[in-house]
């Protein structure tokens, strides 16, 4: 790779680059480009269509170039080859691609993936509940302790705070509505449960574990179908995102393929210039002329 710097009017300078702008150059380029920069030097015209080569760590090199500058109001013309020109294109594909890709992973992972595990932990978190439940009606005896009681908030939380991350990754309104009978059962069971301290006969602890048992199974029957429910949700949610992906795909595709043909006309248009000169050049020559590729002298000021 070869460097050269012109200076032109209006502040501006000029870095013509040739060769092979590759992982190896590219250290070179950007070290050029920094002492331009700290040297004083915002305006800056980059002349690249003699790269022949530009691999990702030179287009790294421009991107930081091009924030180096529009972080202090400087300025960055880049002039482009068609091989580069095609280089970047196809760089711009990949990136949106890996972008697209990135956040459909996201959105499948947080919105109906977490929304199942939610609600198969608050699942998990009512069966606990049940068996501490059941555990203090079978010794209601020894009556329940302080540490029993604050065992059964803890789950009841654990409980509300999973159906709340399903409520938040959701907008079906079965789903919500769901949650929200759930909620409404615990509320209830939460009144149910600040007798379980005043039981002191087998009768009582039997009475509260029927009335116990009935409620639970209401939210357990609810919970089971809530999980049922994100499962399907989910499902549908994959289902269209692969259709999105599909449309994607096609049209990047369609923005590719019209980028690498207006490269290729624009290569073409050039080589048909560039043939046409030599040609004109070698009619030139055959003629017997001898001003046939005059040099331009600059005119001295």
């Amino acid at each position: 790779m070869e460097l050269s710097q012109e200076k032109q009017e209006g502040g501006w300078i000029e870095l013509r680059v040739t060769g092979r702008l590759d992982n190896y150059w590219a250290d070179h380029f950007k070290t050029a480009l920094d002492e331009l920069i700290r040297g004083g030097q915002h305006k800056i015209r980059l002349h690249l269509a003699g790269v022949s080569y530009l691999s990702s760590a030179g287009v790294g090199a421009l991107v930081r170039c091009h924030k180096q500058l529009d972080s202090i109001r400087g300025k960055l013309i880049v002039g482009l080859g068609a091989v580069l020109a095609l280089t970047l294109v196809l760089c711009g594909y990949a990136a949106m691609s890996i972008r697209l890709a990135g956040d459909l992973t996201e959105q499948i992972y947080d919105g109906s993936v977490i929304a199942i595990d939610a609600s198969q932990s608050a699942m998990i978190d009512f069966v606990k509940l049940d068996r501490t439940v059941s555990r203090i009606l079978r010794d209601y005896e020894t009556r329940a302790s302080a540490e029993d009681l604050d065992e059964l908030k803890d789950l009841e939380a654990r409980i509300v705070n999973d159906l709340d991350i399903v409520k938040e990754r959701t907008v079906n309104a079965d789903v919500l509505d769901l949650i929200s009978q759930i909620k409404g059962l615990l509320v209830d069971w939460s009144a149910m449960r600040k007798r379980l301290t005043a039981i002191t006969t087998r009768r009582e602890a039997v009475g509260m574990g029927a009335a116990k048992d009935s409620m639970f199974r209401t939210i357990e029957a609810r919970i089971n179908t809530l999980s049922d429910a994100t499962k399907e949700v989910g499902f549908y949610y994959r289902e269209n995102e692969r259709e999105l992906v599909s449309q994607s795909r096609t049209i990047f595709v369609a923005i590719a393929v019209f980028a690498i043909i207006l490269a290729l006309a624009i290569a073409g248009v050039v080589l048909v210039r560039e043939l046409r000169e030599r040609s004109r050049l070698e009619d030139c020559l055959m003629s017997g002329r001898t001003n046939c590729a005059p040099i331009e002298v600059p005119i001295r000021r």
